[in-house]
């Protein structure tokens, strides 16, 4: 067996979240960890291209009478399995996911690697090189991208072995216009409800975003409890006797306006004063179920007034034995959320960035 790591992108809105699924005992379902399956399958000339969901995945409707008929049925013993770092849920983006994926080297040297010289399959930057190039080729239907591809150890998981990630949650509280529904339509969260704000710009009110960046940079630096911020009622019960289960230490955490061709162009000349996009970023040590999206949901409290600092700080973060997991944070919705970057610490997988500026080799070690 070959292992192969590689970075991928891609838009949620068009998938049922990262994890394989099934319907009906098929795994068919369209999901990140599928579609990248089916183009490693279809690379290595193991699944006919008519044997897809690569390309369906807008047509298909869930829970529908002929799901079956997009033909491929993986069944749980397939011998092409993708192992993701981040099971994001359905909507979610990615802009740096990682994946690794097991292939038996016999695919490797099967007639789809029929042009390469002989033994040129042992040297692993040509055949990365030729899997990313056929791969891409097979996703060029989808909204999958896969960026990056190299041979790694077998011992290396992508999922254990990560020491943190980043995201962002892009938020607009203007009013739309035309131009940014084109650039930036599924991928951030319209508070005010959309294009029907274009017709009521009186009663637009932008989030007072000094706020929100101060709650959010007092959240960072030290290790909190976030079990206020998921969803997972069991992991909360669990932290009454374990409180690290739901502790963890945000290294970044802020909120800030931005303009420019990133996110189309804020309205009006001031944005404070006009409203805009919104860019929320985080980076920490691991992530709790939902626990991105809930810290959006407080912070949105924040910026309307509904909360205060104190509330955040004081109090949701500092939850007592008898908490109770029903008033936890609701979740933000989904499509405003993005995986960016995925940590290694010193195992670099592609560029320099992937090891974050706040990684201490020695103290990591002693943890």
């Amino acid at each position: 067996l070959l292992r192969f790591c590689g970075k991928v992108a891609y838009d949620g809105n068009k998938f049922h979240g990262f994890q394989r699924q099934t319907f009906h005992g098929v795994w068919n379902i369209p999901t990140i960890q599928l579609i990248l399956e089916e183009a490693f399958s279809k690379a290595l000339g193991l699944f006919r291209d008519s044997e897809s969901l690569i390309g369906a995945s807008d047509e298909f409707v869930f829970a529908s009478s002929d799901v079956g008929a997009v033909g491929v049925d993986y069944g749980k013993d397939t011998e092409i399995v993708v192992t993701g770092s981040s099971r994001t849920d359905s909507g979610v983006h990615a802009a740096g996911q990682v994946f690794h994926v097991d292939i038996p080297t016999k695919f490797i040297e099967n007639f789809t690697f029929s042009n390469l010289k002989e033994g040129a399959h042992h040297h692993s930057s040509v055949v990365c090189d030729k899997l990313l190039k056929l791969a891409n080729e097979k996703l060029r239907k989808s909204a999958v991208t896969i960026k990056g591809l190299k041979v790694i150890d077998r011992t290396f998981d992508v999922s254990r072995n990560s020491i943190g990630k980043r995201y962002t949650y892009v938020i607009f509280d203007g009013v739309r216009n035309p131009k940014i529904d084109a650039k930036m339509e599924g991928r951030f969260l319209d508070i005010y409800g959309g294009k029907v704000r274009q017709h009521n710009p009186d009663i637009v009110k932008p989030l007072n975003t000094s706020a929100m960046n101060e709650c959010a940079n007092a959240i960072a630096g030290t290790e909190r409890d976030f079990r206020a911020f998921t969803r997972s009622a069991k992991r909360c019960a669990k932290a009454t006797s374990s409180p690290e289960r739901t502790r963890r230490i945000l290294y970044r955490c802020g909120i800030r306006r931005v303009t420019g061709d990133g996110f189309g162009s804020a309205v009006g000349n001031d944005p404070e004063a006009e409203g805009g996009f919104i860019l929320f970023e985080v980076e920490g040590n691991g992530f709790l179920y939902l626990m991105v999206r809930c810290l959006v949901s407080a912070l949105l409290k924040v910026g309307k007034g509904e909360l205060t600092i104190q509330d955040i700080t004081e109090d949701a973060l500092n939850p007592g034995p008898d908490f109770d997991p029903g008033m936890a944070f609701s979740p933000a919705p989904p499509h405003g959320l993005c995986l960016e970057r995925v940590y290694y610490g010193q195992d670099v997988l592609f560029d320099e960035d992937d090891v974050p500026d706040w990684y201490n080799p020695l103290t990591s070690a002693d943890e």
